[in-house]
């Protein structure tokens, strides 16, 4: 089935070092406000304002599409790379920035969590081992601030 393939997929990801360091996504709910005929309308005025606020939270299908979006890209990618190798640009994402790192591992131990940062997988296995706790967005959240923003380049 599908799933269990994408669950492979994602194991085999995250065990070769990549790092999840998704932040909590905010939802909005919108009443649903018609016209007389029964058309959804949208019109300036307080009606359309959001009800209710809530953290998004991803399913199992949000990560089978995730996987095989991923799946295809690279792909894609490395035919492009074999083919017009000159041609080809591919998008990369840089390790943590170096002084950035530094001072967030040490203010983080200080508040008792210990970041390995040697490594993808290093990195990725601290991340898991405070998954659980409150504090573990904040985590994920300072380390976010420390990656690079991702390059492009000619795959030549």
């Amino acid at each position: 089935d599908l799933n269990a393939i994408a669950l492979i997929l994602r194991k085999k990801r995250f065990d070769s070092g990549c790092v999840r360091l998704q932040r909590g996504k905010l939802g909005f709910r919108f009443p649903r406000v018609t016209d007389e005929s029964g058309n959804i309308t949208v019109k300036d005025d307080m009606r359309f304002a959001p009800q209710a606020l809530f953290l998004y939270s991803t399913q199992a299908a949000n990560h089978l599409v995730e996987e095989f979006m991923l799946l295809a890209n690279m792909q894609v990618a490395q035919k492009m790379c074999t083919w017009l190798p000159a041609q080809s640009m591919v998008r990369r994402h840089g390790g943590p920035l170096a002084k950035k790192i530094g001072p967030a591992q040490e203010i983080l131990e200080q508040y008792g969590f210990k970041i390995n940062t040697q490594s993808g997988p290093a990195l990725a296995q601290s991340l898991e081992r405070v998954a659980n706790d409150e504090r573990g967005v904040v985590v994920r959240l300072i380390l976010t601030y420390c990656m690079q923003l991702a390059k492009y380049c000619c795959s030549d």
